[in-house]
């Protein structure tokens, strides 16, 4: 794919009004965690693979995530999670239109307490969609694991072209 660097944002405007729905029609869960700590990253935004379809096989987007990690604070995680459960569970009770203005107001949000097994969610997904920076509180640094992936250096292998 070759583009632009103008052409890049011209793609990038197009794409989010497009994209929103997909993470305003999700439940927004806010997790507090008191004994576990979460970690940063340069790219902390990471999309979760659904853990029953996970063949490594196929790619994850914003359509196809099961969940959403955002770590907010070294102690509140932000989980978008998947919204076919909620439509499996409504599919009888309320159209699909009804379900959806439910979600984007907020009526599925809630928050829970903190797990370990929860933190793990969070952590893993942070460090693998690092692309060279993790970052702890000095307190969490025996929470680091030792082996780290290698740092990269670009989201996409495309080739951007110069213009005008």
């Amino acid at each position: 794919m070759k583009t632009t660097p103008a052409g890049h944002i011209r793609h990038i405007l197009e794409l989010v009004p497009e994209l929103v729905r997909y993470i305003v029609g999700r439940p927004w869960v806010l997790v507090r965690f008191n004994r576990k700590k979460l970690f940063t990253c340069d790219t902390p935004v990471a999309l979760i693979r659904d853990p029953e379809q996970d063949d490594g096989l196929g790619g994850v987007g914003l359509m196809t995530a099961w969940g959403i990690s955002v770590p907010l604070t070294r102690e509140v995680g932000l989980l978008l999670s998947d919204p076919m459960a909620l439509v499996e569970e409504a599919a009888e009770r309320i159209t699909p239109d009804e379900l959806l203005d439910d979600v984007i107001n907020g009526k599925y949000d809630h928050e829970q307490v903190g797990s370990t097994k929860m933190a793990q969610l969070f952590n893993s997904h942070t460090i693998a969609n690092a692309r060279k920076w993790v970052f702890h509180h000095p307190d969490d640094a025996d929470l680091v694991p030792d082996e780290l992936p290698a740092p990269r250096d670009r989201e996409v292998d495309s080739e951007v072209i110069s213009g005008k």
